[in-house]
């Protein structure tokens, strides 16, 4: 599933700005991204999903990058990215701001597969410089076949 992202990231839930002022205009942004294309929850409900989540501890991982992410009664995953082009400062490993937000709503049943996914998606985007190759892209469709690239299960040796 992790390898897929197309079938959880659409083009439509794909944003790039110049800047958002506030940890605050991020989640509701994200919200809004979420909102898009699903009928199983409104921008309010995922907003304050993920704040609660965020409450729990940051979900930077550092190198510009964050997945914020909120356990939800919905039957399938769907996930949002948010590149902001001068980014955003939050409490970061390694106090850099944050540019790239790969925001995840998962469904509240089976949340051991969906920690074992989010290591493994964690794993993959900390091992390249994501944040800096997706500030060069601006097309929606080209940053989630970046991102279907990115993630492909590698290959046995």
């Amino acid at each position: 599933m992790l390898s897929d992202i197309s079938k959880l990231l659409s083009p439509e839930r794909a944003l790039f700005v110049q800047e958002l002022e506030s940890k605050k205009r991020v989640f509701d942004t994200l919200a809004s991204l979420l909102s898009k294309k699903q009928t199983q929850l409104d921008k309010d409900t995922i907003f304050d999903s993920l704040i609660e989540r965020e409450k729990l501890g940051s979900t930077t991982l550092g190198c510009g990058i964050a997945i914020p992410r909120a356990r939800v009664p919905i039957s399938k995953p769907y996930a949002a990215l948010l590149v902001l082009k001068q980014g955003i400062d939050l409490e970061t490993p390694d106090k850099k701001p944050v540019s790239v937000f790969l925001v995840l709503l998962l469904p509240e049943s089976t949340p051991e597969y969906y920690s074992e996914m989010i290591a493994n998606l964690m794993r993959k985007i900390s091992s390249r410089p994501v944040a800096e190759e997706l500030s060069e892209i601006s097309e929606p469709q080209i940053a989630v076949n970046y991102l279907e690239t990115l993630l492909l299960p590698e290959k046995a040796a």
